[in-house]
């Protein structure tokens, strides 16, 4: 228990799912590919949402799009 009573792996969890996108950096990191993998991949499966930084364009995912790309790498194998 915290200092205020809260159990820390409830408060912890709830925060991770305020969460619902990520970058193309982490996805490449989860599935263990290269960005441009990732990049590739989301250009060929038309998923991922173009998002422009002030230094290059990265690509978010949500969740859903995430499993998807997943769910592709495992069918190319």
């Amino acid at each position: 228990m915290t200092a205020d009573g809260e159990n820390p792996i409830q408060h912890n969890a709830g925060r991770q799912h305020s969460r619902r996108q990520i970058d193309d950096s982490c996805a490449a990191v989860l599935l263990g590919f290269s960005r441009e993998t990732i990049r590739r991949m989301s250009e060929e499966l038309g998923i991922g949402s173009k998002v422009a930084g002030s230094s290059s364009e990265t690509i978010v995912f949500t969740y859903e799009e995430l499993r998807r790309l997943c769910r592709s790498s495992i069918r190319a194998v």
